[in-house]
């Protein structure tokens, strides 16, 4: 745009200087004189006006032509010589003016997903589209669907009335009943042993034990030889075992956590029998596998402890009434 000033300006220029040279004044007998050269007549002066008119007429077109026009400028032809791609943004990286689109666009504008804004979640979107309601909860009726519920609604969904507890059928709390769930409903009774998990740990409790004046008790497993006996430790801390008319072959389920354990052997009424441990990896005191009483009917006792890899074993002999 520059350039095109430029020439326009020069032609003008060209122009003037061309016929300046014509450039005087008329005399009082009719010539015109022109300073330096001498006197001239009406038909010089005519050819004169005439071209003096043409480089009016050309400066007034040059102004025409230039009106409304946007001087040249080096951001505006990098923005022209862009290509107009559909979804593309123009944007300027610090030196000229280039096109981005998607990720590359949105990290240039702050909006980075996840980052500046939130990712789309149609989850989102329904609680988005809910209308507030007082004293009102708002519940998952289907994937990524939300809904608005009143208070009462809400009884109704969870099928339990608070005021009268009319869905477990009873109006009034008995002392010392529990609320226990049957699958259906709900029922309010003492607690029965059923209702109690067949194994409760103490991370269960979160509390360090502590029975007070109480004992706790254990059902004492009583095997009776039958030549192959498998302990179950899984089941019971203790057991006492009565060989049957045969030596015997024990084998062990270790139990699921390491603990104090112990066996009481009897004899049968004839003794002498033994016991031939299966799998079962011994750690013995003194290191040698001990001798169990001969006497028949007679009593001994093995203490053990389970450290999750080895039992440790320590036989004592010949329990008996003094």
């Amino acid at each position: 745009m520059k350039k095109l000033l430029l020439i326009l300006a020069l032609i003008g220029v060209i122009v003037l200087i061309a016929y300046g040279a014509l450039s005087g004044t008329y005399t009082t007998n009719g010539y015109f004189y022109l300073p330096g050269y001498g006197a001239y007549g009406t038909a010089e002066w005519t050819e004169y006006n005439t071209y003096m008119q043409i480089a009016d007429t050309q400066i007034e077109a040059n102004k025409t032509a230039l009106t409304d026009k946007q001087p040249l400028d080096a951001q505006l032809t990098d923005i022209a010589g862009l290509t107009p791609t559909d979804s593309y943004f123009i944007v300027g990286d610090g030196v000229n003016f280039v096109t981005e689109s998607g990720a590359t666009a949105r990290t240039s504008l702050g909006l980075t997903i996840g980052t500046n804004v939130q990712a789309y979640d149609a989850s989102l979107s329904s609680i988005a589209a809910l209308t507030y309601a007082s004293n009102s909860f708002i519940a998952l009726t289907a994937e990524d669907t939300y809904a608005v519920r009143t208070l009462a609604e809400v009884k109704t969904d969870l099928a339990y009335q608070l005021s009268d507890m009319s869905d477990v059928g009873v109006t009034t709390p008995t002392n010392t009943y529990v609320l226990v769930a049957d699958g259906d409903s709900w029922e309010s009774r003492a607690l029965a042993d059923g209702d109690i998990p067949n194994t409760i740990t103490i991370s269960d409790l979160q509390v360090e034990l502590d029975v007070g004046a109480h004992s706790i008790g254990f059902t004492m497993q009583t095997p009776t030889g039958d030549g192959a006996t498998l302990i179950d430790w899984t089941v019971g801390n203790h057991v006492k075992f009565t060989f049957g008319a045969q030596n015997e072959t024990i084998t062990f389920t270790n139990p699921s956590n390491t603990g104090h354990y112990s066996m009481i052997i009897v004899q049968d009424g004839t003794g002498s029998r033994t016991i031939t441990w299966s799998g079962i990896t011994f750690k013995w005191h003194g290191g040698v596998e001990p001798t169990l009483t001969t006497t028949a009917s007679g009593e001994d006792v093995l203490g053990l402890i389970w450290d999750g890899t080895s039992w440790y074993g320590m036989l004592s002999n010949v329990f008996a009434t003094p």
